[in-house]
Parts: structure tokens; C-alpha cells; sequence
């Protein structure tokens, strides 16, 4: 028999990892003392998988896990679930993919709000589009109300005629006069 004091001290495990080992093959793991030999022996080789399954000359750093990736969390819970065999790995593994279903959902349902305010605000822009070009085109009529038409400016062509008129008169004048 061993203390699960003693066999903390000699693992390295804390006692409530060294309980959870013991989840699967006594009833009372989260509240015994003593464990047996056998027990002893399968918590030992739990450290060794776990020994083995690290890389050599790494600590372990513990790491938040809202920090994880969703595929990282499930493979260290599969990780878990094959080196240690907990049962509760494999619900972990269910909460994992449940909490993935419900934010795939969310998100789907957040980029489809995003694209219905998105489809109302290009037509609210299209709708003010269409009414800044109508007043547009209104001002432009009143516009050409107010403009003067075009007017033609036979000026030019009077002043003409006039100054043909009176050099005519100068000539008549200069004949009579002899020269």
C-alpha cells in the first residue's frame, strides 16, 4: 500500500492528478489515502506515457486555453484521452465540438447580418444616388429657365450697313464736288 502523499513525492504529480489516474479503476479516487500496488504501477506507467509522449528537455508551460487554437485543443484532449484514458477526455472532446458547432452558428449568423446591413446600405445608397441625380437634373432645368435664350446679335452687321451707308454719302459727296 501506498500513501498518495507518498506517491506525489515520488511522481512528481500532484494529488488531484494523481486521483484523476484513478478515476477509471476505483470509485473512491477523489477522496483515498492508500492505493495498492497495482494502482501504484498504473500510475507509474501513466507518467512514463506521459515522460515519453514530451519532448525530451522541454517543460511543460501551461498555456491558456482561450489563447488555443480549437484544432490544438482537440488534439491535446485526443492526446489525453489515448495516454491517460479518462473517460472525462471524451467528454472534454464533446464539449469541444459542440462549442465549435455553436461558434461556426454564431458566425454564420454574424456574417449574415453583416450581409443583410450590408445589402441595405448599398440600397439606401443606390436610393440617395437616384435622388441626389433627379435634383441634379431638376436644377439644371430651372437653370435654363433663368438663362436668356440665345439671342441673335445683328450688331455687327447694322453697324456695317450703317458704315457702308455713309461712305457711300462721303463718295456721292466728293463726286459732286469734283474730285
Amino acid at each position: 500500500m501506498f500513501l498518495i502523499d507518498h506517491v506525489c513525492l515520488k511522481t512528481g504529480l500532484n494529488t488531484d492528478e494523481v486521483r484523476m489516474i484513478l478515476a477509471d479503476v476505483r470509485d473512491d479516487w477523489d477522496s483515498c489515502k492508500e492505493i495498492s500496488d497495482s494502482e501504484y504501477s498504473l500510475i507509474e506507467q501513466s507518467v512514463q506515457n506521459i515522460n515519453t509522449a514530451l519532448p525530451e528537455g522541454r517543460a511543460i508551460t501551461p498555456v491558456n486555453p482561450e489563447e488555443m487554437a480549437l484544432p490544438l485543443q482537440q488534439k491535446l484532449v485526443e492526446n489525453a484521452s489515448e495516454v491517460l484514458g479518462f473517460p472525462l477526455a471524451l467528454q472534454i472532446h464533446q464539449e469541444i465540438q459542440m462549442i465549435d458547432a455553436l461558434t461556426t452558428a454564431k458566425n454564420r449568423a454574424i456574417l449574415g447580418i453583416v450581409e443583410s446591413k450590408r445589402l441595405e446600405l448599398n440600397n439606401a445608397l443606390h436610393l440617395q444616388s437616384e435622388a441626389d441625380q433627379q435634383a441634379f437634373v431638376g436644377a439644371m432645368h430651372q437653370l435654363l429657365g433663368v438663362c436668356p435664350k440665345h439671342i441673335n446679335d445683328d450688331t455687327v452687321q447694322k453697324m456695317q450697313a450703317s458704315a457702308n451707308k455713309t461712305n457711300q454719302t462721303i463718295a456721292e459727296l466728293m463726286s459732286l464736288m469734283g474730285k
